[in-house]
């Protein structure tokens, strides 16, 4: 919507201009192209660093990301019938780097900080999603500056209301559209303390700590 400047849904399938899936089918999106991955920073291809492409990161506090996973791999029955029943079956994966389904959430913000600090030249605009609710307008300009994209309060205001998760869930939640609704859930940031038992959170703030004592990243819960 910004680099349109327009506040308009795109035309869209759940796979749209995803990397890992369209692959070369990349180079026939018009430019300038969005291009949307899972992969890992440092498994991008090595045209993102030498044509310095920016690199939108974005992140959330990893108590979020777990409870997110959780809820999107049993509604998508990613492991089918040998998924996890209950979140606290499923959290002991999510920890563990041996065992862990998709990127490993701790190495995958490592590698991003690493690059960031090693790579300066390389533009990455670093993003919270716990940040873009507090302060929707606020982020939302600081993505167009860094996109080098001059945009208006109005359509700031515009991209808003159309980004809210209740028009979403609408828009692109209907699977007589081609929708996925299991993408849409609550869109609030602090509903893990709805799912960590005690217990689950004593385990989860061991490892957190021996995983990021060096990092400088931080996140709101």
């Amino acid at each position: 919507m910004l680099i349109s400047g327009k506040a308009e849904y795109v035309p869209w399938t759940p796979d749209r201009d995803f990397l890992e899936i369209e692959g070369e089918k990349i180079e026939q999106i018009p430019s300038p192209k969005i291009i949307i991955t899972h992969y890992s920073i440092n498994d991008l291809p090595k045209d993102v660093f030498k044509k310095r492409v920016k690199i939108v990161h974005v992140s959330r506090n990893p108590k979020s990301v777990a409870v997110s996973m959780y809820h999107h791999m049993k509604a998508e029955r990613l492991l089918g019938d040998i998924f996890p029943e209950t979140f606290s079956e499923f959290l002991p994966l999510f920890l563990d780097e041996e065992n862990y389904m998709m990127s490993y959430w701790f190495s995958y913000i490592q590698d991003v900080e690493t690059f960031c600090r090693e790579n300066p030249e390389n533009p990455v605009f670093n993003i919270k999603y716990e940040e873009i609710k507090k302060n929707q307008h606020i982020e939302i300009k600081r993505l167009a500056q860094f996109l080098e994209i001059e945009t208006s309060d109005s359509l700031v205001d515009e991209i808003i209301s159309k980004c809210e998760i209740s028009k979403l869930k609408t828009v692109r939640g209907d699977e007589k559209d081609g929708g996925r609704p299991a993408m849409y859930r609550k869109g609030i940031v602090s509903d893990w303390k709805n799912w960590f038992t005690v217990a689950d959170n004593e385990a989860f703030d061991k490892v957190y700590e021996e995983k990021m004592s060096s990092s400088k990243f931080t996140f709101e819960y």
